[in-house]
C-alpha cells in the first residue's frame, strides 16, 4: 500500500503534559487534538488496515459533461482517520476539478488518476492565507451553556478543505486517496474508467454504475442462481450423465453466503472478496474446470483487478454446465386452447409437456381436462371436431421414465405420442414440425396455469424401447371416447 495513503509509518506524537496551574494556551488544545487524531487513526489502522475509503459518492453530471469533475455528495473517511461529509450544512464551497485543463487526457489514451485530498496538518494548518490550508473557518454561532442554557456565546467551527489533484507531485504535502480515474475516447469525450476506488462498503461504489463492484457482483449471482435453477428443473441427470448436476450442488452450498455477503450493499469489500474467494473454490471443483485464478491478498486501493479475475472464472465456469433442456411455455390462448409452434426439425414421434397446476389443482384434475382435451396441429382441428376425435395420445410420464430421464419428481410430465388419421387425402400425423400445435380442453377453472414443451438441444432423452408404456389411464380415457 503506497506510504501516503498508510499513517502506520508516522510518528506518533506524544501526549501533551497537563499540570495544576499551568497557563492554557490556543497551542495546548491543539497539539492535544492532534494527538487523539493520532491515536484514534493508529488504532484503527492496527485493528483494520483498510479502515478509509468511501462511504458514498455522487458526481454533478451535467458539469461532467462540460469536462469538470464536481462532487455533489461526498461521505468517506481519509487515510489519517478524518470523516469527511459534503455538502454539510450553510455550505457554499465547491469540490471540483477542470479536466479540460489536463493536457495529459488525450483521445485514447491512459486513464488519469484523480485523488480526494486534503493538506497534512501542519503549523498553519488553519491559516485563512496559508498555501497548504487544511481546515477554512465558519462563522461561529451562539452556543449556550449546557450546564445552565444561559451565556450563549459564539463559537467558530473549522472545517476540512478538501480538493480533488491530479498531480502526483503534490501529493507528499497531501493526505490523500485515489478516488477514480478518467480517460478520454477515441472522440475525446470523458469516461471514467473501471478503477475502484478503496471502500467502506460495496455501495460506496455506485457512481460507477454496472462497473461497480456491487453490481458486478449481483450480476454475477444472478447469472449462478439462474444456471442452478435451470438444472434444478431439469432434475438430477439432466446432463447425459448427472456429473454437471451433482457437482453444481456444491456451487450452490456456497450461495448463500455469497449473497449476505457480496450483494449487501453495506458490506465492506474485503469480506465480500472472502465471500468470493469461497464461490472461486466451489467452482474450481466442477467438472473439467482448469485450476482456480490464485486469488491473492485483498488489495483495498486498486481491488478491481482481482475482483475481475475471481468473477470471470466463475462466470465462465457456469457458462460451461451444458444444458441440453429447454422448457418452452404455450400461448395460453383462452377458448382457443393453448398453442406452441414447433420447430421445423422438431422430433415429432413423440412430446413431452409439463402441466403446471393452478391453486389447489390436484394431478387427477389435471389427468381429467387432459383427458378432455384435442392435441394437434392447428389446421386439422376443424376436422377432429366434426369426427370427434381426440386427435394425439396423451399419456402420463411414469416414474421409471422420469426417473431414467432425469428428470424432477416434482413436475407434472406428459407423454404426447403422435399417431397417423385419415386426412381425407391420405393418412397423416396428427401434429407436424412447422405447424402451431394445439392443445384445446374446457376453458374453466379445471384448466391448468400453463403448459411447457421441453426441448432437448440434441436427441430426447427416451428410455430404450420396451421400458416405455404406449397406454396408460389417460389413454384408455381417450380411446373409450374415441369409441
Amino acid at each position: 500500500m503506497p506510504s501516503d495513503i498508510a499513517p502506520m509509518n508516522a510518528d506518533l506524537p506524544d501526549a501533551v503534559q497537563w499540570s495544576e496551574g499551568m497557563l492554557l494556551s490556543p497551542q495546548h488544545m491543539q497539539q492535544n487534538d492532534i494527538a487523539w487524531h493520532a491515536l484514534a487513526a493508529r488504532r484503527m489502522a492496527a485493528q483494520r488496515p483498510d479502515y478509509f475509503g468511501l462511504l458514498s459518492l455522487a458526481l454533478d453530471e451535467r458539469a461532467w459533461g462540460d469536462g469538470w469533475l464536481k462532487i455533489a455528495q461526498l461521505s468517506a473517511i481519509l487515510p489519517d482517520g478524518l470523516p469527511v461529509e459534503f455538502p454539510l450544512a450553510e455550505d457554499a464551497r465547491e469540490i471540483r476539478l477542470n479536466l479540460n485543463e489536463e493536457k495529459r487526457l488525450t483521445p485514447n489514451g491512459k486513464p488519469l488518476r484523480i485523488w480526494l485530498a486534503i493538506a497534512r496538518r501542519g503549523v498553519d494548518a488553519a491559516r485563512q492565507d496559508g498555501y497548504l490550508q487544511r481546515y477554512f473557518s465558519l462563522p461561529g454561532e451562539l452556543v449556550a451553556d449546557e450546564n445552565t442554557g444561559a451565556d450563549p456565546l459564539p463559537v467558530a467551527r473549522l472545517r476540512p478543505n478538501l480538493v480533488l489533484l491530479a498531480d502526483e507531485k503534490l501529493l507528499p504535502h497531501y493526505v490523500a486517496m485515489p478516488l477514480m480515474e478518467v480517460q478520454r475516447d477515441a472522440d475525446g469525450h470523458l469516461q471514467r474508467s473501471a478503477y475502484v476506488p478503496p471502500m467502506l462498503r460495496l455501495g460506496g461504489g455506485g457512481f460507477l454504475g454496472e462497473y461497480g463492484l456491487h453490481a458486478c457482483l449481483e450480476d454475477l449471482s444472478r447469472r449462478v442462481w439462474r444456471k442452478l435453477r435451470e438444472l434444478a428443473e431439469q432434475g438430477d441427470d439432466a446432463d447425459g450423465g448427472g456429473v454437471q448436476a451433482r457437482l453444481a450442488r456444491q456451487l450452490a452450498a456456497a450461495m448463500p453466503y455469497f449473497d449476505v455477503t457480496a450483494c449487501d450493499p453495506d458490506s465492506h469489500p474485503r469480506e465480500a472478496y472472502r465471500a468470493l474467494a469461497l464461490l472461486v473454490g466451489q467452482a474450481a471443483g466442477l467438472a473439467g474446470a482448469p485450476l482456480p485464478p490464485l486469488m491473492s491478498a485483498y488489495r483495498h486501493e486498486d481491488s478491481a483487478p482481482q475482483f475481475g479475475e475471481g468473477i470471470a472464472f466463475v462466470a465462465r465456469r457456469v457458462d460451461a454446465i451444458v444444458s441440453n433442456l429447454e422448457r418452452l411455455p404455450f400461448t395460453n390462448a383462452g377458448e382457443s386452447g393453448f398453442v406452441r409452434r414447433l420447430d421445423v426439425d422438431a422430433h415429432t414421434d413423440r412430446l413431452l409437456i409439463e402441466l403446471k397446476p393452478r391453486a389447489g389443482q390436484t394431478l387427477k384434475d389435471m389427468q381429467s381436462w387432459l383427458a378432455g382435451a384435442r392435441v394437434a396441429s392447428d389446421d386439422l382441428l376443424p376436422m377432429l371436431r366434426q369426427r370427434r376425435l381426440p386427435g394425439a395420445n396423451v399419456r402420463l410420464l411414469d416414474d421409471a421414465e422420469r426417473q431414467a430421464m432425469g428428470l424432477s419428481p416434482s413436475a407434472t410430465l406428459f407423454v404426447v405420442n403422435n399417431q397417423q388419421i385419415d386426412r381425407g387425402d391420405g393418412l397423416g400425423p396428427v401434429f407436424r414440425a412447422g405447424r402451431p400445435l394445439v392443445i384445446q380442453g374446457a376453458a374453466d377453472r379445471s384448466m391448468p396455469a400453463g403448459i411447457l414443451l421441453y426441448r432437448w438441444k440434441g436427441a430426447p432423452p427416451w428410455p430404450a424401447a420396451g421400458s416405455a408404456q404406449d397406454g396408460g389411464p389417460l389413454a384408455a380415457a381417450r380411446d373409450g371416447e374415441e369409441a
